[in-house]
């Protein structure tokens, strides 16, 4: 099985939050449905006098000289990976069953990463080693403050890749002692970024188990298939009507601009032939004699003629 061990420095103002997700104060993205633990009821003090040691976290507050002073260093050992833990996932557990037995005994993973942190820090430095038993795969998580000659000195284990991995050989050498696993050696600090995705259910695909689940599987994959021709077939002749009414109201809307075009000349052409038949009225009235000795009243007036 795969050895790992993830590493992340800690602020003051991470301290909080560590704590938190540590003795699972509150629950967090990555952890799994209760019913697919591998302990069923809620994390519990894992050593005693582990937990949470408060005293020496102000310790290391106190020698802190400035605000982005390392205080504190998160490590997470993980031995084996989500496959080595749990069973491929099915109808029935969607995450994966945990395998009973287990590849390794819990405890034995907390005591390989407690005597890790005491040869390496002292027992006085260690702040919290618990065990998490609600993700994907169990791991223990540990909380450490680097006090070396009373002094706060993170790079003495962190400074720089060489010195990071060497940390980590000897944190696997302590492991070896009773539990087989193997460490592939990397660069920087910590192993690798912890993705959310690959918790129990995402890793693994879904596998069928039995020939019930092949073919409840079978039987799905034709009904989707089925649904998505029919989609298809909606969706082209959705394609279809609307393109046809795309090109009528296309057509309606040339008609429309052409009718408006035409009657903006024929009413030109109309007010100019109206013009020209006032004036020629005009003109004819003007051309047109008028009978000598005879007057006609202002228009509007009638005319009286008497006997």
């Amino acid at each position: 099985m795969k050895f790992s061990v993830g590493i992340q420095k800690l602020k003051a103002t991470d301290l909080g939050r560590a704590r938190g997700h540590n003795l699972r104060e509150h629950s967090t993205e990555s952890q799994l449905p209760q019913s697919a633990w591998f302990h069923k009821t809620r994390q519990e003090q894992s050593h005693v006098g582990y937990r949470w040691n408060e005293e020496i976290v102000n310790k290391a507050l106190s020698l802190s000289k400035r605000k982005d002073a390392v205080v504190a260093i998160s490590l997470s050992f993980q031995v084996g990976k989500q496959s080595d833990w749990r069973h491929p996932p099915n109808t029935l557990h969607p995450f994966g069953q945990p395998k009973n037995p287990l590849p390794v005994d819990f405890y034995k993973l907390i005591n390989a990463a407690f005597n890790s942190l005491s040869n390496e820090f002292s027992i006085e430095n260690i702040v919290s080693v618990v065990i998490h038993y609600d993700e994907s795969s169990p791991h223990i998580q540990c909380i450490v403050v680097p006090i070396k000659d009373n002094k706060l000195q993170a790079k003495n284990w962190l400074d720089g890749a060489n010195k990071c991995g060497s940390l980590l050989e000897r944190f696997h050498a302590e492991f070896i002692k009773t539990i087989p696993c193997d460490y592939v050696k990397k660069s920087g600090i910590g192993g690798e970024a912890h993705d959310k995705r690959k918790r129990a259910g995402g890793e693994l695909a879904a596998a069928p188990t039995s020939l019930l689940d092949v073919f409840a599987s079978r039987n799905e994959i034709s009904a989707l298939k089925k649904r998505v021709a029919e989609l298809e077939k909606q969706s082209d002749a959705a394609f279809v009507d609307r393109k046809y009414n795309a090109n009528e109201l296309n057509n309606a809307h040339d008609m429309l601009r052409k009718l408006r075009s035409e009657h903006i000349e024929t009413s030109k052409e109309l007010r100019e032939a109206e013009k020209k038949v006032q004036e020629l009225e005009i003109r004819v009235e003007e051309l047109t004699p008028k009978p000598a000795g005879r007057t006609f009243p202002p228009a509007g007036q009638n005319m009286r003629f008497g006997l």
